[in-house]
């Protein structure tokens, strides 16, 4: 308000400012209107402004300095600068002390300012306070004041301000600059309203292009000059010219209707040449435009006459006339309807399409119209900028919910807890929005990084199977690589193709770097159909596999790429209504969420909908539900307060009550209709900023002010409809083809619209109103508010006659792809057949690649297209489809209701006609069988195979059933029957293979199920010849890890154990149970600490073990399959079988016959349930002979004995017959020295008499000696560990799991002296304690001088002198040393040779990191697990070792920039017991050690005392790639030699 004593002090401000006008002014009298004019703005308009004065000095245009900054204090002290902008007064104290004020300075930044996203820009290198100097202390005063009063000019930014007070006009004279400089100087103090005052009465020019001034910055006329250019510019842009207000007849008649009940007048652009444009689009419509109450008049005449169609419209236009005048008799608005109007965008000749607005670059009028529409829709909530580029507004009424999310997410991932967050809420609320909000608060308090992957889903996409985890996978994958791949260079993926080749690269690169495996490439190509296998065999693993093994081998591979990205977020959006979750998607979810806690425990998944979801049960316990309501009035105030003032730097700004309940009241609790309101009255200045009371209020000024809430937009569809409506009519008609394809639709799909310019109008949207975003060969609307609104104005005529259209142009596609995005299209555009088909052959192909699921669900959909006219032939196909797949989803009792009904009808027709009577037998059949009802199965196949015409299907299709058959059979027991099945199935195989229809691991099916039944017939010659054939096909082309591996594993270790070769069994079962046991090891939160797997395995090495004669091995191993099978298996399942008949063999091995008795009665039993009596007839005769033998007191079984035999010692002088007493496990390598000896062993050049562990703690090092020479066909080599006191160290409290090792390593090396043949034909070895060795010497001493015929030692010595003992060196260790004298002293005096080799020799042998990646490829658990421990003990010594065991280990190489992995770089692993145990052998010891020989009475005693390998190796290179090859050969051997 302006006050009595504001006016008369601004009448005080004009007498004193004419005193200060020249005479000659005063003559003219030009000035002094012009200053009268400016006084009555200053009296009107701006709070605080009238107590400034603008002066005229010497008739430059420049103002007082004095009397204006003392007006500004006064201003300033009595606080009539506190509008919305005097928060902001202190950022902008810093302005520079430099004159010139140009915005091309480097230290110029932009601060937010306005309620529209301005910008102002200031200068921060000057001092606090400004300081007025000249002109350009002004020009800093002037903008102090403008930042600390408010906006002065509307739609104007500071930034602008600057740099048109730096700017000349060249085409201006002076006098006009002197004229209107005062006036200009002073506007930017008016406040709101003043740009119209003065553009209406002084502004008479057309508005240049500024040039920004760098010759003037001294001259005071030209910065006058150039400040009146600038707000003569300034005040062009900002003033309102409604009169020109234009009007255009929008495309569609439904538009036009939707807009009758608007009163709002809307207007052009504020620029002229905006005008301009604005006015050449409407004149193509209308001659005049205004008088909008005529365009009013035409809608409502048009409803009455209910003129729908072009014609009819027409017809309208020539009977009434709508021409009239205004008052001022001015000419009215004559409608002239466009030649273009309604023209459908298939067009009847389907020609290509042409955009009126042709976005070509370098157009300059379409660039100035994408500028323009850029410009108009900058801060739209809805359209080009908008809502992505403010903050987040924060809403009172959902603070506790975002802060509650925030605090679950937080605390669930310090807890390792895995949880499931739901947000569900209404249409247009912001959930998306509300989750982001979540999300930046958990990163800003959390202390680790969280890694966000989102995906989005709708309800054309609900059918697709794992089309949720799709972006979620491709995200995980990329950044995997990123974490992994440290200092590359970041990707760039710029479209589709090289997005899905880049995920096939990486998915490759992960599995060269042994993150992934062959079996993950599969599992991720079910979620990416794209990726690219490296083997069409790959996509056979999935045959046959259940639903449940499927999802767990799923997310075993998602863990594997998210475990490096905890902490980790998956959000899952919903775009529309109907966005639900398909079948896949929620099962994979549960297993990840629920196997979470101990494979990824810092997982969090928020899934957003606007109804709630259907959560599976067992999701119930870790989901936390949010429902997000409408925003309150109070929410309602803080939105409209933060729209005004975006960074909130006024706190005092209020909402009035009507403008507040006006609004609120038609938003209706909607934050985006509440947004797009406000912005709407605030283009039109309806709503504005009263700064006298720093309240959004309604403009007094407005001619509409009390019309308010008639005029504001009905609804958000109305206001989204009235944007729309001005675009060209292809490109609305593009929008409406596009809201018929659904929210998110596949480019691929409708590849063929290419041509017809579809697609080019849609990236014409995208340019101009951001209405898409395109992304990895998808389109996605980016606001569902706008598919809303284009959905609203298809009627249901024109939605089937576009979906018709659509349908035509499938037909002219070259392409044979299929998919139910198209058979959609069929089905709505009521084109039956083709629908049918459609979703039979996109059935058919998701059966192929195994996914069952989403072939259900197309065979559902083709259901409901068939109709009563449509052939029962095609009722029957589809029903038998439907039961196939509901059979492999294991969803029997339904899959049994369709074959059936299906093989009903099909028994119905002709005889001749009954093609699908073979399909739909043996598809009964098989859900029978895996019911267990076996009789039943066998009767269906036997009317099946009668009648199969084995010229129609093929070799493939043909032994898939017969396998079948074959199987069935087996499991009852008619394995006869089952063997020629299954023969006949092979060779079926072998002709699909010789066609290429079939794959290897296909043919290594038969090769298995043909094993099991020779098994069963006790023929395990047979059965071991096909189970290494179905090995060798599975490890070349699976990883070795894999499941199926592990399965070949175990059948070859059971044949050749019931061979009698346990001895080569037990690596075979060894592995098998390692790999099983991995696997399980992931899922144990959801199946418990078991899995019949991993039974079966144990199974097989408890048998093994007892064919080896170590029968308590084979029965702690047993106990604990039974105990799985008891958990997991019925109690009469026949599996139990064999596994009882084994334990009872144990049981009377042990002396235990009464309970080996019931143990073979149970056994009867359960055969005698699950057979009939010609059933399995081997196996009930020998349950029933062991019965008879234990009833009648009879038992072949000898007492076990502990002690294992020590190995034949024969008299052979080229054989090294050592005793090795070692410290194993101690260094990673160890293993080496084991393998080395395996192979020597079979070359016959070593026997490995007996291992003593002499290690700390003895326990655990005796066990690992243990596992490590069973895996490597040594397991007959007895072991121990030290008893002596020396050597007992602190145990980490594991027990030893194998009864057959000693405690006594004195005691079993006493029997191996005592048991070994001949004289001086032992070597004992040791690199450790000698303790072991010193005592038997000290009791036994003369059989020990008798049959040790040399002591290999690895450890230094002392310098030789002549005439003298060598004597060791001291270590430290006094015990130690104790020993190791003694053992010398010994060997001297007893004449025993011995060989000492200096532990420095081992440094710089050149076995580097590449030789041991190459014996991980023998896939052997020695070469991984060696491999395993030396990177992370070379990566620790890199960072904590010395100089020079770094130069032994690395050389001189350094890990590149950005790499943490030293591994490659390594040259040397320590290897000293493999060249020790080399030391024992003579031939290799004289080749390739360089000796000192020393005497000792009379004995030659070998010394190699040298500091590195290069000195004491003779030939380094050449030895170490024979340890190479006699290590990988020993690896390989074990394995039966499946990895050459």
């Amino acid at each position: 308000m302006i006050t009595e004593k504001t006016m008369k002090r601004n009448s005080a401000h004009e007498s004193s400012d004419s005193d200060s006008i020249s005479s000659e002014e005063r003559q003219t009298g030009k000035h002094a209107e012009l200053m009268a004019r400016a006084s009555q703005i200053l009296t009107g308009l701006g709070r605080g402004a009238s107590l400034l004065n603008v002066q005229s000095n010497d008739g430059q245009g420049s103002l007082e300095r004095n009397d204006l900054q003392e007006r500004f204090l006064e201003a300033k002290q009595n606080n009539l600068f506190s509008g919305r902008g005097s928060g902001i007064r202190s950022e902008v104290s810093g302005i520079a002390e430099e004159d010139d004020l140009s915005l091309s300075d480097a230290s110029t930044f932009e601060m937010p300012l306005g309620s529209e996203g301005e910008t102002a820009s200031y200068d921060n290198t000057g001092g606090t306070e400004p300081q007025l100097d000249e002109y350009a202390d002004i020009d800093r005063l002037q903008l102090e004041i403008h930042a600390s009063y408010g906006r002065a000019l509307s739609g104007v930014t500071l930034s602008s301000l600057v740099s048109n007070a730096s700017s000349n006009r060249s085409d201006r004279s002076d006098e006009d600059e002197d004229k209107k400089a005062p006036i200009m100087a002073a506007l930017p103090f008016f406040g709101r309203g003043a740009c119209g005052l003065v553009g209406k009465h002084i502004h008479d020019e057309e508005p240049s292009s500024i040039v920004q001034r760098k010759d003037t910055a001294g001259s005071s006329d030209g910065r006058a000059k150039g400040w009146l250019s600038g707000i003569s510019s300034a005040t062009d842009e900002a003033a309102g010219r409604r009169k020109s207000a234009s009007w255009k007849l929008p495309t569609s008649l439904k538009q036009i209707l939707l807009k009758e009940d608007s009163d709002d007048e809307p207007y052009t652009e504020d620029a002229s040449k905006k005008q301009k444009a604005a006015a050449k689009l409407m004149h193509k419509h209308f001659q005049t435009a205004n008088n909008p109450e005529s365009f009013r008049e035409l809608q409502k005449r048009m409803k009455e006459k209910g003129a729908f169609t072009e014609t009819s419209v027409r017809a309208l236009l020539q009977d009434v006339d709508f021409d009239s005048s205004d008052e001022d008799g001015e000419q009215g608005i004559g409608l002239e309807l466009d030649h273009s109007f309604k023209k459908n965008f298939f067009a009847s000749d389907l020609k290509p399409l042409t955009n009126e607005y042709s976005w070509q670059e370098g157009n300059a009028d379409t660039d100035s119209k994408l500028d323009e529409i850029q410009q108009r829709l900058r801060n739209d909530p809805i359209f080009f900028g908008g809502i992505d580029q403010r903050p987040y507004i924060h809403l009172p009424s959902r603070e506790p919910s975002l802060q509650f999310l925030a605090n679950v997410i937080q605390s669930a991932t310090d807890e390792g807890r895995a949880t499931l967050l739901t947000v569900h809420g209404d249409r247009y609320l912001g959930k998306t929005k509300f989750i982001d909000a979540v999300v930046r608060n958990v990163q800003n308090q959390s202390q680790n990084s969280f890694t966000v992957l989102r995906s989005e889903r709708s309800s054309s996409t609900a059918v697709i199977s794992f089309f949720p985890f799709r972006k979620i996978v491709s995200s995980a994958l990329r950044e995997c690589n990123r974490k992994t791949e440290m200092g590359a260079k970041p990707h760039e993926e710029t479209d589709g193709n090289r997005a899905r080749e880049f995920d096939s690269s990486t998915i490759q690169r992960l599995i060269d770097q042994k993150l992934l495996d062959k079996s993950d490439q599969v599992m991720i190509s079910r979620i990416l159909p794209d990726v690219i296998l490296e083997s069409s065999d790959l996509l056979s693993l999935l045959h046959g596999r259940s639903p449940g093994s499927l999802t767990k081998d799923t997310a075993d591979t998602l863990f594997k790429l998210m475990i490096p990205l905890q902490p980790i977020l998956m959000v899952f959006d919903a775009v529309d209504g109907d966005g639900d979750i398909d079948s896949s998607s929620w099962r994979l979810m549960e297993q990840l969420l629920l196997s979470a806690p101990t494979s990824c425990p810092q997982m969090i998944a928020i899934l957003i909908s606007r109804q709630p979801l259907s959560i599976p049960s067992l999701l119930s316990g870790v989901t936390i539900d949010t429902s997000l309501k409408g925003i309150t009035k109070k929410d309602s105030e803080e939105y409209i307060r933060a729209l005004f003032d975006p960074n909130g730097f006024d706190k005092s700004m209020t909402v009035d009550e009507n403008v507040l309940d006006i609004i609120r009241s038609r938003a209706n609790g909607c934050p985006l209709f509440l947004e797009r309101l406000v912005l709407w009255a605030q283009k039109r200045a309806i709503v504005e900023i009263d700064e006298t009371r720093n309240a959004v209020a309604i403009n007094v000024f407005h001619e509409h002010r009390s019309e308010l809430n008639d005029i504001l937009p009905a609804t958000l569809i109305e206001e989204v409809l009235t944007e729309l409506s001005s675009l060209p009519h292809n490109e609305l008609d593009s929008l409406k083809t596009a809201c018929c394809m659904g929210m998110i639709f596949p480019h691929k799909t409708y590849d063929v619209l290419e041509s017809e310019g579809f697609f080019r109008l849609l990236h014409s949207l995208i340019s101009s109103h951001h209405i898409f975003d395109f992304d990895d060969d998808w389109y996605k609307w980016r606001h569902s508010v706008v598919f809303d609104a284009v959905s609203s104005i298809i009627i249901t005529d024109e939605r089937q006659e576009i979906h018709e259209r659509i349908c035509d142009s499938f037909r002219r596609s070259s392409s044979t792809s299929c998919d139910v995005q198209r058979a959609k299209h069929y089905s709505i555009a009521h084109r039956w057949d083709e629908a049918w088909d459609q979703y039979m052959d996109a059935g058919k192909r998701s059966e192929k690649i195994f996914d069952y699921t989403h072939a259900v669900t197309c065979y559902n959909k083709a259901k409901q297209c068939l109709r009563e006219r449509s052939s029962p032939r095609e009722k029957i196909a589809c029903s038998t489809a439907l039961g196939w797949c509901l059979q492999a989803l294991e969803c029997y009792d339904e899959a049994e209701k369709e074959l059936e009904s299906s093989l009903e009808a099909t028994m119905s027709l002709p005889e001749n006609d009954r093609e699908e009577e073979y399909s739909l037998l043996t598809a009964l059949a098989k859900v029978k069988a895996s019911q267990s009802k076996y009789s039943d199965a066998i009767k269906l196949y036997e009317r099946a195979l009668p009648i199969v015409d084995t010229k129609i299907h093929s070799p493939k299709w043909l032994a898939h059933h017969i396998s079948s058959y074959g199987e069935i059979l087996r499991k009852s027991g008619e394995l006869k029957r089952a063997q020629s099945l299954h023969e006949e199935a092979l060779k079926y195989r072998e002709l699909a293979l010789e066609d290429k229809s079939g794959t290897v691991l296909e043919l290594s099916i038969s090769h298995t199920q043909l094993g099991c039944t020779h098994s069963g017939l006790q023929e395990h010659e047979e059965a071991s010849h096909y189970h290494k054939k179905a090995l060798s096909a599975r490890v070349s082309h699976l990883d070795f890890y894999h499941s199926l591996v592990s399965e070949s594993l175990n059948y070859c270790a059971d044949s050749l154990q019931a061979l009698g070769r346990g001895k080569e069994a037990i690596p075979l079962a060894i592995h098998a149970v390692k790999i099983r046991k991995v696997g399980q090891e992931a899922y144990d939160q959801l199946f418990g600490t078991s899995h019949p797997a991993y039974a079966h395995a144990l199974s097989v090495l408890a048998s093994s073990y007892y064919s080896i004669g170590r029968p308590l091995d084979t029965r702690y191993l047993l106990e604990e399959c039974l105990d799985i099978c008891d958990k997991v298996l019925s109690s009469n399942h026949s599996n139990l079988i064999p596994n009882l008949m084994l334990y009872g063999k144990v049981l009377r091995a042990s002396g235990d016959m009464i309970n080996a008795t019931s143990v073979y009665k149970r056994a009867l039993f359960i055969h005698n349930i699950n057979f009939r009596a010609d059933q399995n007839k081997i196996q009930l005769d020998e349950l029933n002979r062991c019965i008879r033998e234990l009833e009648c007191g009879f038992t072949s079984c000898p007492k076990t004995s502990l002690e294992m035999p020590i190995p034949c010692i024969e008299s052979d002088p080229g054989k090294a017959h050592i005793i090795l007493c070692t410290n194993f496990g101690h260094r990673p390598c160890d293993a080496y020295a084991f393998s080395l000896a395996s192979s020597l062993q079979q070359m016959g050049s070593v026997n490995l008499v007996t291992v003593v562990a002499v290690g700390q703690p003895q326990h655990e090092c005796a066990q690992l000696a243990r596992l490590s020479l069973d895996s490597l066909l040594l397991s007959d080599v007895p072991v121990a560990f030290s008893r002596v006191v020396s050597a007992i160290g602190k145990s980490r409290g594991t027990l030893q799991t194998s009864p057959y090792i000693s405690s006594d390593g004195v005691e079993i090396i006493t029997r191996v002296l005592v048991q070994a043949p001949s004289k001086k034909s032992l070597t004992i070895m040791c690199d450790y304690c000698l303790g072991d060795i010193a005592e038997v010497m000290e009791k036994h001493a003369i059989l020990f001088a008798e049959k040790v015929k040399e002591v290999v030692i690895i450890g230094s010595v002392q310098p030789l002198r002549r005439r003298s003992n060598i004597e060791p060196e001291v270590s430290g260790n006094a015990e130690y040393d104790m020993f190791t004298s003694k053992v010398y002293a010994g060997c001297q005096q007893l004449n025993i040779q011995t060989v000492s080799m200096c532990k420095d020799v081992a440094k710089g042998f050149p076995f580097p990191s590449s030789y041991v990646d190459d014996l991980t490829q023998t896939n052997h658990m020695i070469g991984s697990e060696v491999q395993r421990k030396e990177k992370a003990q070379a990566n620790l010594l890199w960072e904590q070792g010395t100089k020079d065991s770094r130069r032994y280990i690395f050389g001189h190489d350094k890990p590149q920039d950005g790499k943490c992995n030293a591994w490659p770089l390594v040259k040397s692993v320590n290897i000293e017991l493999s060249l020790g145990l080399l030391c024992c052998i003579p031939m290799y010891r004289d080749a390739h050690f360089r000796w000192e020989s020393h005497q000792v009475n009379g004995v030659n005693h070998k010394v190699c005392r040298h500091r590195n390998a290069k000195a004491g190796i003779i030939k380094s290179q050449n030895l170490s790639d024979e340890i190479l090859n006699l290590v990988g050969f020993s690896l390989r051997a074990a394995l039966l030699n499946t990895s050459c």
